[in-house]
């Protein structure tokens, strides 16, 4: 175009008038003007949105903190803790309530193995298999002794398996209780009952337990 125009092969062009121009130049800087409030005002806009967004996250998530530590403290008073487990990444969560009754309140993430290790060594086996058989679609509800010696305690634990579409295990949520001082008792009245049916069935006077003509029992 330039090697065109410099030879003279283009026609000529008449300029505009001055008022042509100015008026092209008017209308340039008011659609500019336009588009720099109608920009500035979208852009405040935004802020103030961003800003409402702001503080509803920061209600929200101080609600969220509020209760989960309101949360905390039923599982304490009630002795019961929660854990979830990712189980693709073999992660395992456990609640303030659940580490202070595994009396492991230094660490809240373990691996399944490292979670085993934290019940009593008869118990461990156990655990596993119960573990594996929830996996594959059993029931959950289990007691096991924890700790060794002395400071031996029974918990219940009662879990739930979530799966994919295809059945695979994805995710367990479950609750741990300490039952010790029921599961003692337990332990105690087994044992005089075992007691007093031997003192029963080795006496040597006979014993004959019945009901309305019905023999029940008789040594």
């Amino acid at each position: 175009l330039l090697l065109a125009e410099g030879q003279h092969y283009l026609p000529d062009v008449s300029q505009p008038s001055v008022f042509a121009y100015a008026s092209d130049q008017v209308i340039f800087y008011v659609i500019c003007a336009i588009l720099t409030v109608f920009f500035r005002h979208a852009y405040h806009r935004r802020l103030r949105d961003l800003r409402r967004m702001g503080l509803t996250l920061a209600q929200r998530t101080d609600e969220l903190e509020s209760r989960t530590a309101e949360l905390g403290r039923a599982q304490s008073v009630a002795n019961i803790g929660s854990w979830t487990y990712d189980i693709p990444t073999n992660h395992l969560e456990l609640s303030p309530a659940a580490r202070q009754i595994m009396r492991c309140e230094h660490a809240d993430v373990f691996h399944f193995e490292g979670y085993v290790r934290l019940f009593h060594p008869e118990e461990q086996g156990t655990v596993a298999r119960a573990w594996q058989a929830a996996l594959a679609g059993a029931e959950f509800d289990e007691e096991h002794r924890i700790g060794t010696g002395d400071d031996v305690r029974w918990i219940r634990q009662i879990a739930e398996t979530a799966r994919s579409t295809d059945g695979t295990p994805q995710s367990m949520v479950g609750t741990m209780q300490d039952v010790t001082e029921r599961k003692l008792a337990q332990l105690a009245l087994s044992e005089s009952e075992k007691r007093y049916r031997v003192m029963t069935e080795w006496s040597p006077d006979s014993i004959l337990v019945h009901a309305r003509g019905t023999i029940l029992y008789a040594n």
